[in-house]
């Protein structure tokens, strides 16, 4: 599992949570990096954030979609099967969008969509449930 999100703090409580489940699991703070760690060790799932901070804090124009549709030809050229992704997203940013914004990635891709603050057990439990559903098919 990959987590592709610019929190260093929020991504290790997720880690740690997450490999005390057994999940093995890698951190990425940027998109190029996850993009790249993507190209050598394809993942099954992804937790994505949606945007990523630049040093001046302004919001990068690389965030989560640009992560979707990269991960998404790589797969096409490639040959793989596409990741499952559980898509993320801040309340400050997203309070002022009329719709989430991973809106435009298929379900059948992003099945799950959280919006920032939110539990790590909600997530943990989003994440046993795609797990279980893989495992069922």
């Amino acid at each position: 599992m990959v987590i592709v999100e610019d929190d260093a703090l929020l991504a290790r409580e997720w880690m740690n949570a997450l490999g005390k489940r057994g999940y093995q699991v890698s951190h990425h703070p940027t998109i190029d990096a996850g993009i790249a760690h993507c190209l050598r060790d394809w993942p099954d799932l992804i937790v994505l954030d949606a945007f990523f901070a630049l040093p001046d804090g302004h919001i990068s124009k690389r965030g989560g979609l640009t992560f979707c549709a990269e991960l998404s030809r790589m797969a096409r050229e490639l040959a793989r099967q596409m990741p499952v992704m559980v898509g993320v997203s801040g309340a400050r940013i997203s309070r002022y969008m009329p719709r989430h914004v991973f809106e435009g990635v298929p379900r059948q891709m992003m099945p799950v969509r959280l919006t920032k603050p939110f539990s790590t057990p909600t997530l943990l439990d989003a994440i046993d449930n795609l797990t279980r559903l893989d495992e069922a098919s």
